[in-house]
């Protein structure tokens, strides 16, 4: 099977998208028509499911999937799977899915990631892991990094990191550069194969280059560390940047960390500090009270105000901060004390907490 799937062509993954983009289309223009014709769409059963009314869902789905809607055959799929409206029947929800990777947009792989997931169906690792393969053997990228994270980190199967390392080499082949962030993880933590940090940047970099949320920030931990001997503080700071511009929680966290204890920047990590708090990091609380307390963000009133933050992140379940709360509560007057407890109240309003 790996044998095989190194070998594979990009032909053979293009000439698989065309098919699919043309019976997309179809579908598309299928579903124009019916709605022309003011029928019951996609939508309108879809909204039914989703509410629960599962006769009224099944009877605009049925007539849309015979006619080759991938989305009302995912969608059938997964009531068959899962029980919903329809005895439950495994065969039946395979049938279906089958068809929708016929038919549409929807690779083998994304269902695979339906029961690992447990997304509308029941958790199901055996059935996923067929999916995987027959998406591998299909020539989808996804599958084949997928089964790659399986063989590598040991999820459900024996840690075989050549069958890994083959996963996600036919990965990049067949047009997934996510495949990339696989082998950096590799190479870096020397799975399989002696660490080598070169070719662990090459290909965290091709991954960066390709989208990846995580390989930005990872090239900045590469660039902030010495010991790696990769330490070049601009490079970290434009890589973690990058990473927390394009929406990583852990991208926000590593930047706002790195300009307070590595860049010397506390107004730039407060700034991503409270952009932290705002996406829900609330750990961020305790790091805001940490820069005030050190004076970083100036003397005046600092332990009144790293008392407030402190406070906050106490409520938000950080037990690190109990014993710097009572240690100030002790050196701070009765009057400062309450100052922080309305400033605590006032950081909650502005964060909705």
């Amino acid at each position: 099977m790996i044998v095989f799937l190194e070998q594979m062509k990009n032909t053979h993954a293009t000439r698989t998208r065309n098919q699919k983009t043309r019976a997309l289309v179809l579908a598309v223009v299928l579903g124009v028509g019916a709605a022309c014709a003011g029928e019951p769409d996609y939508w309108t059963g879809q909204a039914a499911y989703g509410r629960g009314d599962f006769k009224a869902a099944l009877e605009i789905l049925y007539p849309l999937a015979r006619a080759n809607d991938a989305q009302a055959q995912l969608l059938l799929g997964k009531a068959y799977a899962s029980g919903a409206g329809v005895p439950r029947d495994g065969a039946e929800a395979d049938r279906w899915f089958a068809k929708a990777v016929r038919s549409g947009p929807f690779e083998h792989g994304r269902i695979a990631d339906l029961y690992m997931d447990g997304k509308g169906v029941p958790k199901d690792f055996r059935k996923a892991m067929r999916w995987y393969e027959e998406g591998a053997g299909d020539g989808e990228p996804w599958a084949m990094y997928s089964l790659g994270e399986l063989y590598r980190r040991g999820k459900g199967v024996a840690v075989d990191y050549p069958r890994a390392f083959g996963y996600y080499t036919a990965a990049i082949a067949a047009g997934g550069q996510y495949g990339h962030a696989g082998l950096a993880w590799m190479y870096s933590l020397g799975q399989g194969r002696p660490v080598d940090w070169a070719r662990a940047v090459y290909h965290l970099k091709a991954a960066a280059q390709a989208g990846s949320l995580t390989a930005d920030w990872e090239l900045g931990d590469y660039y902030a560390a010495a010991d790696l001997g990769g330490k070049d503080l601009e490079q970290a700071e434009r890589h973690y940047l990058r990473s927390a511009r394009m929406g990583s929680l852990l991208g926000i966290y590593k930047l706002a960390r790195f300009y307070g204890r590595e860049a010397g920047k506390p107004y730039e990590a407060l700034k991503w500090w409270r952009v932290q708090m705002r996406r829900g990091g609330f750990a961020a609380a305790s790091e805001i009270g940490l820069l005030y307390l050190d004076g970083l963000l100036g003397e005046d009133g600092k332990e009144v105000m790293a008392l407030a933050w402190f406070l906050v992140a106490d409520e938000l379940g950080a037990d690190s901060v109990k014993p710097p709360i009572e240690d100030l509560k002790k050196r701070l007057g009765p009057g400062q004390v309450a100052d922080a407890a309305r400033k605590a109240a006032a950081i909650r309003s502005d964060f909705g907490l």
